[in-house]
Formats: structure tokens, sequence, C-alpha cells
């Protein structure tokens, strides 16, 4: 699954590159949350990774070396570097990949809605996510692959503060492009409650969490027979 935290027009970037160099590919698992339809391209969090063409190089200036230097500027890489440096892991994640530590607090709900709200963004930057997501939608269905849009759990703080205006339109987008594209389908886990120890924060699950939701997850693609072999 791709990071929620950004606009998709890096998806569809992916997607278009790499869909037909995996003839075995099934399906595509994508994450559209509240605010994904809003962010643009070069988006992160605060004092996150935010030239992501550095990593998915389709900028034409992602060859520079200035660019290079960013991620020198990222908090989660400084305290790695710390860690490393007193002689600790520099690793966040368990042995399985997850990430993530203690429940932070409802709090975090607010700023968390402050940073996706969609009147902070344009209306020329939301159609060009929703763009991305038909491409997406019809470069599977082209290739007789399985898209699954999937939007993840949010903590009941989140929700409360959250627009339902927003989340509407969200909402319906999603629906416009699985009504059209016959190999897509819709996972809403939105609105699914875990306890409070499963939250890192309002909008992100922690390692019990993730899991958690990896399984469940995973039973609900294999009921639906999503994959084949």
């Amino acid at each position: 699954m791709a990071l929620g935290g950004q606009g998709i027009v890096i998806d569809a970037f992916l997607v278009n590159r790499y869909i037909n160099q995996m003839p075995n590919l099934e399906a595509i698992i994508l994450p559209v949350e509240y605010g994904t339809l809003f962010m643009p391209v070069v988006f992160g969090f605060p004092d996150g990774l935010m030239n992501y063409h550095i990593y998915y190089e389709f900028e034409p200036d992602c060859f520079s070396i200035d660019n290079y230097f960013e991620f020198f500027h990222s908090k989660s890489v400084r305290v790695k570097l710390e860690r490393m440096i007193r002689g600790e892991t520099p690793q966040f994640s368990d042995s399985l990949g997850f990430s993530g530590e203690e429940w932070i607090g409802p709090l975090e709900a607010e700023i968390a809605v402050k940073g996706v709200t969609a009147e902070d963004y344009s209306d020329n930057q939301i159609d060009k996510n929703i763009k991305a997501l038909r491409q997406i939608a019809e470069l599977s269905e082209k290739a007789n692959v399985k898209l699954v849009i999937v939007s993840m759990p949010f903590h009941k703080s989140f929700r409360d503060l959250a627009s339902p205006t927003q989340w509407s339109f969200v909402h319906s987008t999603i629906d416009s492009v699985i009504k059209q594209y016959n190999n897509s389908l819709y996972l809403n886990y939105y609105y699914t409650d875990f306890a409070d120890t499963c939250y890192f924060n309002a909008s992100h699950l922690n390692i019990d969490g993730a899991e958690l939701f990896s399984t469940m997850l995973a039973h609900d693609l294999d009921s639906i027979g999503v994959f084949q072999n």
C-alpha cells in the first residue's frame, strides 16, 4: 500500500510505469483517505520527506544533487541518526516491519484534521488527484488487474472533528469510479473502531493496530476472492 498521506498523482505514475512489466500482478491496493484527493504531490507530514521525486524519479530535476540533501532535514531521519550514535537501534518497527509507538492522544485529532482540510487546497489539485484515480482504474482494467481502494481506520476523535462534506465528497468520488470500472472495488474501514491502544495518533495505527488491520484486510481480500493464486 502506498503512503496515504500524499496525493495519488505519484501512484498513477508508478502504475503507468510498471503495470505492463508485471504479468503476474493480480491486484493493486490503493489507500484513499479523508485528505488524499486534496493533497498536492509535494505534500509531506511536518518535518517529513517532501520531495518524493527523489525516490520516484519522474520530475525533470530529479537528478539535481541539491534534492538529495533534503532527507537530512527530516525529523525521523535525525532521530534515527541520533539513535545510531547512542548505539541504539535506529528502527521504529518490529520484526515484521510494523511501525509505531504509543497512542499520543486526542489532541492529535485536531492537528491531523487541520492538516487535511479541503479548503487549504485548490480545485486544480483536486482535479489532478481525481484524474489520477481514474487513470489508475483505467490502467488496471486494461491490464485485467483488480483495483482495491481502501480507506484506513481513523480514530473517533478524528472523525468527530472531520468535515462530513469533505468525507462525503471523497466517498462519492470513489463510488463513481467503482461504478465505471468493473475491476474496481472499495473497502471502507474509516468507521472501523479499534481500541485506543491500537493507534499511534488520531489518523495512524501503531504496531498493534497495523497487525490487527493487516489481518482484517487479508481476511476480507481472501473472502471476496481478490487473489486467485
